[in-house]
C-alpha cells in the first residue's frame, strides 16, 4: 500500500467535489461528533508539551464516538497530558461525563447506572429513559450515517456532484436493519476486545473496512463482512496506522488556525484517503473468491473521473432518488408562506437555545428579547436568505459567501440596535477569531452561512412544498394571528424588556462556545 499515492489520489478527488464534500463532512460531524467546538481557547501549555489542544487527542475527548473508535483512543490518548471537559450542572451532567471519560456509550451507561443506584428512584428513572433514547439514536442513526459517509466518499472519488443524500444511503436502499445489525455486532466485538487493550487496537484496524464493505453492498452478512475486512487488512494494519499518525502533524498545525484547517481540509482529506485505501485493498488477488463476488458494484471501480453523477439506475439495489438537498424543489414562495416560515424559523431557533441552555446548565430559561417562543433573528435570517439569495441558487459557492455576508450584516445590525435603543447586550464575541467590535465573528458567520445553505437548499423548499398542501383560507388566518401576537409581544417587550440570568449573558455566543 503506497501511502503517497493514496494521498495524492485523495487530494485529486477532493478538488473535484470540494464544496459538497465540505458540507457532507460538516453534517457528519454535527450529527455524529456532537457538533464543532469553534469556541476553544488555545492553551499554549499544551503546545509546549507537544500536544496541541485541537489535535486528535482533545477532539476525541469532547466528541462522542462509536464504540469501534475506543481502540484508537486508548492507543493515542495520554490521560495525564490532556485537558478534561466536564459538565457540572443538570441531571444529564454525570451521564455525559461518564460517556466522555470512557469514550464509550456502553461503558458510560454502566457507570451511570451504578451512580444512580445511590440516588433517588425518580431521578434514576428519568435519567435512564434519557439514556435509552440516546442509545436508540446511537444505534438507529449514527451507524447508518457512518456507512452513508463511506458511500459518499467511495462515489465522489470518481463521480461529479455526488448526492449529499448518500449520508443516509442504507435508508435509501432500504437496508437499514442489516447495516445496524452488522455494525452492532462489530461494536460488541470491539468492546470486548478493548478490554484486552492491545487486542482492541489490532481489531480496530482489522475491522476498519467493514463500513466501506457495507457501503458497497449493504446486503452482505456480518460474518462475510468481517472475513473480508480481515483479509483486506492482512499485512496493512500497520500501514493504515502510520497513515493515521501522519495526520497528527496536520492537527498540530491546525492549532494555529483555530480549527479552520481541520474544518476546511483535514477531516475530509482523511476520509478521502480511507476511501482510496478501500478501493486499493478490494482488488487484492488473495481475497476469498466467493466473498469477493459480493463486492459487486463495478461502477465504483473505474479508472477515470466522470463528469456525470454515479449511475443510480445501474446499482444492483433500487435507490430512492429523493434527494437530501434538491435545488429543483418549488421555490415560488408566497407572502403567506414567508410569514409562516418566519415563525417556524424563529420557533426552531428559540427551541434550540432553550434546549442548549438546559443541557449546559440544567434549567429552563426563556431565551431571547421577547416573551413568546420565538427568536426573530433566526426568523429574519431564514426569510431574508430565501428571498434575497434566490438568484444565487444555481451557484452554491456564491450562495455560501453571500449567506455569510448577509447573516453577518443582520447580526451586526441587530446587536447595534439592541445596544443603542434598548441598552441590552445579548452576545459578545470579544476574544473570538476575526471579530468586529464583539458583534460578529468569523466562526459565527461561518456557521450561519452553512445554516443558510441548509435553509435555502433543503428546509425552505421542503416547507414550501408542505405548506402548499393546505388551502390559503387555512394558512392566512394562522399567519394573521401569529403576526398579531408577535406585534403585541414586541410592544410589551419595549415597555418591559425581557432580561435576567441566562438571557442577557450571551445568547447567540453560547452556540459557538458550546
Amino acid at each position: 500500500m503506497n501511502r503517497k499515492e493514496i494521498k495524492k489520489c485523495a487530494r485529486k478527488s477532493l478538488r473535484k467535489n470540494y464544496f459538497r464534500t465540505l458540507i457532507v463532512v460538516f453534517i457528519f460531524g454535527l450529527v455524529v461528533g456532537g457538533g464543532y467546538n469553534f469556541g476553544n481557547k488555545i492553551d499554549f501549555s499544551y503546545i509546549e508539551k507537544g500536544i496541541p489542544e485541537s489535535s486528535f487527542i482533545s477532539s476525541y475527548l469532547v466528541k462522542p464516538k462509536r464504540i469501534s473508535d475506543i481502540a484508537e483512543d486508548i492507543f493515542i490518548k495520554e490521560k495525564g497530558n490532556t485537558k478534561e471537559y466536564r459538565y457540572t450542572k443538570g441531571f444529564l451532567a454525570p451521564i455525559i461525563n461518564n460517556m466522555v471519560e470512557s469514550n464509550s456509550v456502553v461503558l458510560g451507561l454502566f457507570s451511570s447506572i451504578s451512580l444512580f443506584i445511590n440516588k433517588k428512584i425518580d431521578n434514576a428513572i428519568v435519567s435512564l429513559i434519557t439514556l435509552g433514547i440516546i442509545t436508540l439514536l446511537y444505534l438507529f442513526s449514527i451507524n447508518i450515517i457512518y456507512v452513508g459517509k463511506a458511500r459518499y466518499f467511495l462515489e465522489q472519488r470518481r463521480y461529479k456532484d455526488t448526492s449529499i443524500g448518500r449520508l443516509i444511503f442504507p435508508a435509501k436502499v432500504k437496508k437499514k436493519r442489516n447495516v445496524i445489525a452488522v455494525l452492532l455486532l462489530i461494536d460488541i466485538k470491539l468492546f470486548l476486545w478493548c478490554l484486552t487493550i492491545i487486542g482492541g487496537f489490532i481489531k480496530y484496524y482489522e475491522y476498519k473496512m467493514v463500513d466501506y464493505i457495507l457501503a458497497e453492498n449493504p446486503n452482505i452478512k456480518a460474518r462475510d463482512a468481517i472475513k473480508l475486512s480481515k483479509q483486506m487488512m492482512k499485512g496493512n494494519k500497520w500501514n493504515t496506522f502510520i497513515m493515521d499518525i501522519s495526520f497528527l502533524f496536520l492537527k498540530f498545525i491546525d492549532v494555529f488556525t483555530l480549527g479552520l484547517l481541520s474544518f476546511f481540509f483535514i477531516n475530509m482529506y482523511r476520509e478521502a484517503c480511507y476511501a482510496e485505501i478501500y478501493m486499493k485493498l478490494r482488488k487484492r488477488k488473495d481475497l476469498d473468491k466467493d466473498l469477493k463476488e459480493q463486492l459487486c458494484d463495478e461502477y465504483l471501480d473505474i479508472d477515470e473521473f466522470s463528469d456525470k453523477p454515479y449511475p443510480d439506475d445501474k446499482y444492483f439495489i433500487k435507490i430512492d432518488h429523493k434527494e437530501l438537498i434538491n435545488s429543483k424543489q418549488d421555490d415560488n414562495y408566497t407572502l403567506t408562506t414567508y410569514v409562516l416560515m418566519f415563525f417556524i424559523f424563529s420557533f426552531v431557533g428559540w427551541s434550540w437555545e432553550v434546549i442548549l441552555h438546559m443541557v449546559q446548565f440544567g434549567k429552563y430559561v426563556n431565551r431571547g428579547a421577547l416573551f413568546g417562543p420565538w427568536l426573530p433573528i433566526y426568523g429574519w435570517g431564514g426569510v431574508i436568505t430565501l428571498y434575497a439569495l434566490k438568484s444565487f441558487k444555481k451557484k452554491p459557492k456564491l450562495y455560501f459567501i453571500a449567506s455569510m455576508i448577509l447573516c453577518g450584516f443582520i447580526e451586526y445590525i441587530t446587536s447595534l440596535y439592541l445596544e443603542i435603543f434598548k441598552n441590552l447586550h445579548y452576545w459578545d464575541y470579544t476574544g473570538s477569531f476575526l471579530n468586529i467590535n464583539g458583534r460578529i465573528c468569523f466562526e459565527g458567520v461561518l456557521l450561519f452561512g452553512i445554516g443558510c445553505m441548509t435553509v435555502g437548499y433543503l428546509i425552505g423548499p421542503f416547507l414550501n412544498t408542505y405548506l402548499k398542501r393546505f388551502k390559503e383560507k387555512i394558512l392566512i388566518p394562522i399567519a394573521i394571528i401569529l403576526v398579531a401576537l408577535f406585534l403585541f409581544d414586541n410592544v410589551y417587550s419595549n415597555i418591559k424588556p425581557h432580561t435576567g440570568e441566562g438571557i442577557t449573558d450571551g445568547l447567540i455566543a453560547s452556540i459557538i462556545d458550546y
